[in-house]
């Protein structure tokens, strides 16, 4: 349950007024409204009766109120001790969510480089998989403010995000290889080329559709039909080796990935390179978020990754 969920429900519950309660919180109507429906489906059932002229407490909602209300005041009373024992500086906190197939400099370099823009915001720098992404695209909840990921390619193809998701600056693009177990017929090879996937089987990712078919193509720039496994959940790196042990099934990916023991990888020459960019819900945008793509953007502006 995200805290952000109980503080708009709070507020909305004193304002009875969506409007008003996004107006306090300084976020837009549709991310209180989002992070509301999002906090009754934790709960499994509606916390506020909504009509065209009126918003109230179900009983439910009242009784949760009076539950979580004293709950959630403890616990900002707890942070602000904390804050002052430790003499916290920070007016603000991010929260970024890099994932973890990223070089491993991306995340303390645009860490660094939001500090310098932004001192009196803290960086709340986590990792995740890129499974964990896929499963927000679903799902709609995320435990972060931002997102640096992986995407397919925008400049390449179709839009490859849900529509509720703002795509922002691609900071650099790395070209595709595959990774393959050391008992598949391509692993002896220094390089493959797009149109050679056609003989072979390529996983294709779960998850949000386009998103899905850029990562892993249906088809070989030349036409080809790719026989694809479709997975029927979130793929961790964890799964690769066991995914791809017999050797007869390949993965697209990425040159950063860390890499399983007993698996391999090779370059693929053309597919649409992977694009590194920062993502966010369009109905959480805020100054902080605009700020950090511009910080991001501009980091990457003129240097390659290192």
């Amino acid at each position: 349950m995200d805290m952000r969920e109980i503080e708009a429900f709070l507020v909305v519950a004193e304002e009875l007024h969506f409007g008003r309660a996004a107006a306090r919180l300084q976020v837009t109507t549709g991310r209180v409204s989002q992070s509301v429906r999002m906090l009754e489906r934790e709960v499994g059932a509606p916390l506020f009766e909504r009509t065209s002229r009126r918003v109230a407490l179900t009983p439910l909602g009242a009784m949760f109120l009076a539950r979580v209300r004293p709950a959630y005041e403890e616990l900002g009373a707890a942070l602000a001790e904390a804050r002052q024992v430790r003499g916290m500086p920070y007016r603000d906190l991010l929260r970024a969510m890099f994932v973890g197939s990223l070089p491993p400099d991306v995340a303390p370099r645009l860490s660094a480089a939001f500090a310098r823009s932004v001192p009196e915001c803290r960086l709340y720098a986590m990792t995740m998989q890129l499974s964990e992404m896929l499963r927000w695209f679903d799902s709609g909840r995320l435990d972060a403010d931002v997102i640096i990921g992986w995407f397919p390619d925008p400049a390449a193809g179709p839009r490859p995000v849900p529509d509720w998701v703002e795509l922002g600056p691609v900071l650099f693009r790395v070209p595709r290889v595959m990774v393959v177990s050391q008992r598949h017929p391509l692993a002896g090879r220094s390089s493959v080329d797009a149109e050679e996937l056609a003989a072979h089987t390529v996983i294709r990712p779960w998850g949000f559709v386009p998103y899905s078919d850029a990562w892993a193509p249906p088809v070989t720039p030349g036409g080809k039909p790719i026989r694809r496994s479709q997975q029927t959940r979130p793929t961790y790196l964890e799964d690769f080796p066991d995914l791809l042990a017999d050797g007869t099934l390949l993965h697209l990916t990425v040159p950063s990935l860390p890499l399983p023991d007993g698996l391999v990888l090779i370059p693929v020459t053309g597919l649409a390179p992977m694009a590194c960019a920062v993502a966010w819900p369009r109905t959480s945008e805020t100054p902080l978020i605009a700020r950090f793509a511009e910080t991001a953007a501009a980091e990457y502006a003129t240097v390659s990754p290192r």
